[in-house]
């Protein structure tokens, strides 16, 4: 991986970290507050976030300011004019021009950026660095298994070295929650019975934002049995829209299942993480929201993404991965082919 280097022409005073739009990239964008607060302690940095991804961000003791993005234009280059430096880990001409639009001295980001289709290169995508005074290259994006490329946040952390910042990438995910969330999630488990028992507690996530991600539910009934027959609780998180499907997966698995979906916020989610041992699921942003809160034992389902990039992260992670063709898994005819078999494969993970 390659590096534009630049030494900066001014030392920044306001820099504004730009993180992709799902919740996993924020928790992964977030470490970069630390290198930058470590390196500029007199800096104000702030970050762009969603209305969803704000929580996440809110209560980040190296962050200064959460901005919620602005949908339309004007008001984006208004946002963006406060700021001497951006960094962006979106691969976005877009945003690289309007940050220079808006007279941003430094604009830091991938040289693979995205463009209208059928302009340029496969998806859209190819490498040019326009509108950036520095760029890192990205990664390679490829999803064979076998080939090892660097971690997001390692590939992230690039961007701010740029700026030079030395200090290496930390060796875990922080998130944090605070007390009031850590007392609702006790509530939630002591009403269930599960307060005490972390070391049997199993978070379980099954849906994603990305659709190209999903997998069907009925996958993970085996997997339910699998961690039933061996004494865990499942805990199942996600929103109030999954809570029919979550409670068919329960009558399909036929073994009890705590169904807290709808009940936590993406800070909560953190904190039921300090009272679960394991974590089973698709790759999506709970992922990182259980790496953050401690979680060390992973095994999720991977199709369209390499784990080596997109996993867990953290120095003492242990990620069991399990792919599936993302193409062929949703043809019709469940329990048999692709979904079938990733059935099979999770279900042989956790045992």
């Amino acid at each position: 991986m390659t590096t534009s280097a630049m030494m900066p022409f001014l030392i920044p005073q306001r820099i504004l970290l730009v993180p992709l739009r799902f919740v996993g990239d924020m928790v992964l964008t977030l470490p970069l507050a630390e290198g930058l607060k470590a390196t500029f302690p007199n800096a104000s940095i702030g970050v762009l976030a969603s209305k969803l991804n704000a929580p996440l961000a809110q209560t980040h003791p190296n962050l200064d300011e959460v901005v919620i993005e602005a949908q339309r234009m004007s008001d984006k280059l208004a946002q963006l004019k406060e700021w001497d430096t951006v960094i962006s880990c979106r691969q976005s001409w877009t945003l690289a021009a309007l940050a220079k639009l808006a007279g941003v001295q430094q604009v830091i980001g991938f040289d693979r950026q995205r463009f209208p289709l059928p302009f340029v290169g496969e998806k859209g995508f190819c490498r040019t660095g326009w509108f950036l005074d520095a760029t890192v290259s990205y990664p390679p994006t490829r999803v064979n298994v076998s080939e090892l490329v660097p971690h997001q946040v390692q590939a992230q952390w690039q961007l701010i070295e740029t700026l030079g910042v030395s200090t290496p990438p930390p060796d875990k995910l922080t998130l944090y929650s605070t007390a009031e969330d850590d007392q609702h999630v006790a509530s939630l488990l002591e009403k269930r019975g599960l307060l005490g028992s972390k070391d049997a507690n199993v978070m379980l996530h099954i849906v994603s934002a990305s659709a190209s991600k999903g997998v069907s539910f009925e996958v993970f009934a085996p997997v339910c049995q699998a961690l039933h027959q061996q004494g865990k609780h499942l805990i199942t998180t996600g929103t109030v829209v999954d809570i029919p499907m979550l409670e068919a997966l329960q009558t399909l698995a036929g073994v009890p299942i705590a169904i807290v979906a709808g009940r936590t916020t993406l800070r909560q989610v953190v904190s039921l993480a300090k009272y679960c041992s394991s974590f089973v699921g698709v790759d999506s942003g709970p992922v990182h929201l259980a790496a953050a809160g401690g979680i060390q034992h992973f095994t999720v389902a991977y199709g369209p993404t390499n784990p080596s990039q997109w996993g867990p992260y953290g120095n003492t992670i242990q990620l069991t991965s399990v792919h599936y063709n993302p193409q062929t898994m949703h043809t019709p005819g469940y329990p048999s082919g692709e979904a079938n078999r990733l059935a099979d494969a999770l279900a042989k993970a956790v045992c």
